[in-house]
């Protein structure tokens, strides 16, 4: 709203004093300040109708909102077949603008009527700046208009059939499709959306697409115990998160819980999205039964030996009329060189999931107990044995490559090395990062590792002699830790900005600096719980650098927390940002950075443009991400309980992976090294 200029209040015009006193009777304005008040009713515009005249009609576009000051109005949903009547001293029409998307009714009068008619940016404007206002009708809209029903149904049917053990999977189905996720628009369609399914299958166990029963438990079945010694890690992988996963035979999976909520919600999400793209394809494909034959052929020559190539791929699917290109792309996307094999199971599986919770009704073996073990040993082999009176610890939560290959040793030995092999191996990778030679060392770093698998041991043993002790945990937790002991690094060898004052150091306590790997929610909690109860009051700080999605700004920005607000509980608690600040963030990395509230969600899928926008509108929330309010919450525990001081460093820090309420964007896009953080951060 733009300014209003009034030098004397005495002076209104009888009109727009009249208008005030009008407001001061309406629903949630009447929290409105006598300042704001005033500015709503010099921009309102006052309209009369006809009796059953249509103020807007659903489907429509606009955003205006309306206060009936005189008469009565009607709004349809369902063509006369459900509805509600409008009073005076009401107003209508806000969901529109507060979560930009076509009305969702008809609204017409029963009578002559009078209406206060406001700009959808007004009202926003109010939202923004005045707080009892926009609490009030949050309020409402929560309560009211129960605009978050859709979630809770999910969670609360979900986590019924988890004390039950066992989950009816088609009636979950149904209640995923009504929570319509942001990433999921085509949802209810039959589009086939390969973009958002590309999200899922990665998150997936790999062969879940010939999967028909999934055993899921916080603690290891007893018949996989021999197993778990001889490959503690499973034999089933996930791409893009960690899993340990067992194949039992005959369509049957197990999966091991990080935690028995934040990760049944993950996969139970991940696993309704495949459900329903996968029966999308499977209806495209049953249009034509010369489809299957093909499919069936190509299944039979891969069986005798063929091997699946692009040149089959094309060969098969470029017969199939039903399939656009896109979505033919996106199936290679989804699988790769099993495409075929994979479209074919999905068509054999035919999407029915037996899902089976192995909830222990007690259970001796605390995983994260076993985890802060292995950590206490790593402990003890790099700095001997330690009295945490005589030590200094700063614990970073980031990922496992970041924060070690700036001061790798191994590394920045072999930079020249890796550039050369790099630019002369994959030019095309150099060519499609427009960055500088460090950063195109860390980009250049996982190919090169892919391809000189051997040089992973040469690494860990050069590291070691500087300080740096790895454990790589993919089973169990799925949190792997790094101990770096600073006074053992050289400078020499460590990133080019990287500003180490190691003489400093060397003069102080022993010192250890401890990188976890990400956790995973409410896994973040006990995780940050274990790490308090080993090295207590020694912890001098806390730090979390992470990925999340962006409410405002563009990709690759970053987010500094001022409050972080958990959604299942609306739990606001601030941030203490020790020694950083937006303008040094912004010159040490060049990006635009944005303070505020950040979001904590129970799942990725868990979100719809309606919370989100809320959220925004409403919280001031810049963004959401999954495990920071639990990070604060123990951290606040640890204080009271005397486990940390009251003045240990807190610094979170987050730069946006994607931005969930923009259509275009969607976090199956990996994020370009541009885009990213550069290696200053």
């Amino acid at each position: 709203m733009n300014e209003l200029k009034i030098t004397n209040e005495n002076s209104l015009s009888e009109t727009i004093s009249s208008y005030v006193e009008i407001l001061k009777k309406v629903t949630h304005f009447k929290y409105i300040s006598d300042k704001n008040l005033i500015k709503i009713a010099s921009r309102v515009s006052e309209v009369k109708f006809q009796s059953n005249h249509e103020i807007f009609r659903k489907g429509d576009m606009s955003n205006d909102i309306y206060i009936l000051i005189e008469g009565n109005a009607y709004r349809d949903y369902l063509n006369g077949r459900s509805g509600t009547y409008i009073h005076k001293f009401s107003y209508f029409g806000e969901r529109s603008c507060l979560f930009d998307e076509p009305r969702r009714c008809t609204v017409s009068t029963t009578c002559t009527s009078r209406c206060l008619q406001l700009k959808g940016e007004d009202f926003i404007y109010m939202i923004l700046h005045e707080l009892p206002f926009a609490t009030a009708v949050g309020r409402s809209l929560r309560v009211k208009q129960h605009i978050f029903d859709n979630f809770e149904a999910f969670n609360n049917y979900l986590f019924s059939c988890v004390a039950k053990k066992k989950i009816n999977f088609q009636k979950l189905l149904n209640l995923y499709a009504n929570m319509k996720p942001a990433m999921h628009p085509n949802v209810k369609t039959a589009k086939l959306e390969t973009s958002a399914w590309v999200y899922a299958i990665k998150r997936l166990p790999t062969n879940i697409c010939s999967t028909s029963t999934i055993v899921m438990s916080t603690k290891i079945i007893p018949i996989l115990m021999d197993e778990m010694k001889r490959n503690n890690t499973g034999n089933v992988k996930t791409i893009c998160r960690r899993r340990s996963t067992w194949n039992l035979g005959n369509g049957k999976i197990f999966i091991l819980l990080r935690d028995s909520e934040t990760d049944i919600i993950d996969l139970m999400t991940c696993l309704c999205l495949h459900a329903i793209e996968a029966k999308k394809l499977r209806n495209l494909l049953s249009k034509n039964p010369r489809n299957i034959s093909l499919l069936y052929d190509a299944i039979q020559e891969i069986k005798n030996g063929a091997n699946e190539t692009f040149e089959m791929q094309e060969k098969i699917l470029s017969k199939i009329k039903e399939l656009t290109p896109d979505d033919v792309e996106g199936l290679r996307n989804l699988w790769g060189d099993k495409t075929l094999e994979n479209i074919w199971n999905v068509l054999y599986q035919h999407g029915d999931y037996n899902i089976i919770i192995d909830k222990p009704q007690d259970s001796f073996d605390d995983v994260n107990e076993i985890w802060i073990d292995k950590v206490r040993n790593a402990t003890i082999k790099l700095l001997g044995n330690y009295n945490t009176d005589d030590l200094i610890v700063d614990i970073i939560s980031s990922n496992t490559h970041s924060v070690v290959n700036l001061v790798s040793p191994w590394l920045h030995k072999k930079k020249q090395e890796i550039l050369e092999w790099g630019k002369k191996i994959h030019p095309e990778i150099v060519e499609q990062n427009p960055v500088d030679d460090e950063d195109l060392l860390y980009i250049l770093l996982q190919f090169y590792l892919k391809e000189f698998p051997d040089q992973a041991k040469e690494r860990s043993r050069e590291e070691f002699n500087y300080g740096i002790l790895s454990i790589f945990e993919e089973d169990l937790t799925g949190i792997s830790v790094q101990l770096i002991d600073p006074t053992k690094l050289n400078k020499k060898y460590c990133d080019n900005l990287l500003k180490l004052k190691l003489n400093r150091l060397r003069q102080h306590k022993r010192h250890l600096i401890v990188n976890v790997d990400f956790a995973f929610g409410h896994q973040a909690e006990e995780i940050v719980h274990c790490l308090t109860l080993l090295f207590r009051k020694s912890i001098r700080s806390l730090n979390v650098v992470g990925k999340a999605g962006g409410l405002i700004g563009k990709r690759g920005d970053i987010l500094l927390p001022s409050h972080v607000l958990l959604q299942s509980q609306d739990d606001l608690r601030p941030i203490a940002q020790t020694g950083i600040s937006p303008e040094k963030i912004a010159k040490i990395c060049s990006r635009e950075v944005h303070v505020g509230t950040v979001l904590t969600i129970e799942g990725t899928l868990l979100q719809d443009r309606v919370l989100l926008n809320f959220y925004r509108k409403f919280s001031h929330c810049i963004g959401l991400e999954m495990e920071g309010s639990y990070f604060v919450r123990q951290i606040e525990q640890s204080i009271m309980r005397g486990l940390l001081d009251n003045d240990v460093s807190t610094r979170f820090l987050y730069y946006v992976s994607d931005i969930p309420l923009d259509l275009k964007s969607t976090l199956s896009k990996s994020l370009s090294p541009w885009e990213g953080k550069s290696h200053t951060n």
